[in-house]
């Protein structure tokens, strides 16, 4: 994930988490005006989450794990520093800017159940909050199916911890 390559070898040390919202809308904007990068590789992705991945009940009645099977927009927050040398506290400046932008966005009321697994470290996915109770569920039994030894164990540790 890219929370997981951050925390290795890499040009930039870096602290990743997301926040879904409905929309772009003119509170979001200004949150991120009023909070902008602290370091050149610090970034907000945006990503416009639409199509066949929002849409509940697809042609197999599979559909997702995914609690949000609706248009909506994920932030990607990431908290990278500089290329070149970096010491703990620029990495720790870097992790506070990516938390309070998470911060605010909730405390504003502005996210989603969730996030995007990927922007978060494994061993921090709640799988009742991302996938909601029924998806967390489904993914359990899959888990259990699929990877009965637990071989994949580090991809998301929560799946194997019944609740």
């Amino acid at each position: 994930s890219p929370a997981a390559y951050g925390a290795g070898d890499t040009s930039s040390p870096t602290f990743v988490r997301s926040r879904n919202v409905d929309r772009m809308q003119h509170k979001v904007g200004a949150i991120l005006a009023q909070q902008p990068p602290p370091y050149p590789m610090s970034i907000v992705i945006f990503h416009n989450n639409h199509g066949r991945g929002v849409r509940d009940g697809i042609a197999d009645e599979v559909g997702s794990a995914f609690a949000n099977r609706y248009k909506h927009v994920i932030l990607g927050f990431h908290g990278g520093t500089k290329s070149g040398p970096v010491d703990a506290q620029d990495v720790s400046n870097a992790a506070t800017w990516v938390t309070e932008l998470r911060d605010t966005i909730d405390r504003d009321g502005l996210s989603l159940q969730g996030g995007f697994p990927s922007f978060f470290p494994p061993d921090q996915v709640d799988v009742e909050e991302f996938f909601g109770a029924q998806g967390a569920a489904r993914l359990r039994r899959l888990k259990a199916r699929l990877d009965p030894d637990n071989i994949f164990c580090h991809a998301l540790p929560g799946l194997g911890q019944a609740k």
